[in-house]
C-alpha cells in the first residue's frame, strides 16, 4: 500500500509517503511530485488521507487532477466520537488535535498529555474515557514575536526556558532571562494538568517538540514521554490502515 498522508496547518502543508507502512519521504506538499517521479510512482497508485486545519485549495488542485484519491478526517468526524472515540468537545475541534488524540487513544490506553509544539501550542488530555479537552496558546516563535514587539526586546532571541528558572527559585536578572521566562506560564498549566489528570505518559509533536522536551522533563523527570515531531502523519496512517482499510 502506498499512502500519502498529508497535515494541512495553520501555516504550511506538510506531506509524508509511507509505503507498505514505512515512511520514506516526509516534508512539504510541494514535495509530492518529485516524490512520486523518485519512486517510479504515479497519483492512481497512492491513496491520500487528510487532516486539515487551513484550506489549500490551489495546491491540492493539481495533485487531484493527476488522480489521487483522498480520505478527508472531516468527513468521518461527527462531533460526539470519532472512529470509537468519545470526544467531549465541540465540533469546532482541529482535525490535527484530533487525529493525535485519536492516536494516543488507541495506543497508550491511559491517561496522557499530547502537546503540539507547532505554530500554535495545544495541550490535550486523553484518557480511556476519551477526549477529554486541552487549550490552545502562542507557540513558542509566535510568542517570541510577540514579546519582541517591546524596544528593549528586539534584541532578544526566544529560545526557551531554562532550567534553573522552571524549577529553582530565582527571579530572572537578565533581559533575555524574563523574555525566556513568560514560558514559565505554559510549564505551570501543563504541572496543573498532569496532577489534575494522573497523566501517566507525555507526548510531544510539532516543529518545536525538541526544545518543549527540554524544558518539560525536570516538571514529571518520573514519567516517559514520546517526542514525535511528525505524529499527525503517524496517526493518520494508524486511522486509514484501521478504518478506511481495515
Amino acid at each position: 500500500m502506498n499512502l500519502l498522508t498529508l497535515d494541512l496547518g495553520n501555516t504550511q502543508a506538510h506531506a509524508a509517503l509511507f509505503k507498505h507502512g514505512k515512511q520514506i519521504e516526509l516534508g512539504v506538499l510541494a514535495d509530492v511530485d518529485g516524490w512520486l517521479k523518485k519512486h517510479a510512482l504515479t497519483f492512481g497508485e497512492v491513496s491520500g488521507v487528510i487532516s486539515q486545519v487551513k484550506s489549500y485549495a490551489d495546491e491540492m488542485e493539481p495533485l487531484l487532477k493527476q488522480g489521487l484519491l483522498c480520505e478527508r478526517v472531516q468527513d468521518y468526524w461527527k462531533g460526539q466520537r470519532f472512529a470509537g472515540m468519545p470526544v467531549h468537545y465541540a465540533q469546532s475541534l482541529g482535525e490535527d488535535r484530533l487525529i493525535q488524540a485519536w492516536w494516543a487513544f488507541k495506543n497508550i490506553k491511559a491517561p496522557v498529555l499530547v502537546v503540539d509544539a507547532g505554530t500554535f501550542f495545544k495541550i490535550d488530555v486523553i484518557n480511556p474515557e476519551g477526549f477529554q479537552g486541552g487549550y490552545i496558546l502562542p507557540g513558542l516563535k509566535l510568542l517570541g514575536e510577540d514579546l519582541g514587539q517591546g524596544e528593549q526586546l528586539r534584541s532578544v532571541e526566544f529560545a526557551g526556558i531554562e532550567k534553573n528558572l522552571l524549577i529553582g527559585e530565582a527571579l530572572p536578572h537578565t533581559t533575555a532571562d524574563a523574555l525566556q521566562a513568560g514560558a514559565i506560564a505554559y510549564a505551570a498549566l501543563i504541572q496543573r494538568l498532569l496532577l489534575r489528570w494522573g497523566i501517566t505518559q507525555i507526548v510531544i509533536s510539532g516543529g518545536d517538540s525538541e526544545r518543549v522536551e527540554a524544558f518539560l522533563r525536570p516538571l514529571a523527570p518520573e514519567l516517559p514521554f514520546q517526542r514525535r515531531a511528525d505524529l499527525v502523519h503517524w496517526a493518520l496512517l494508524d486511522w486509514y490502515q484501521r478504518n478506511i482499510i481495515g
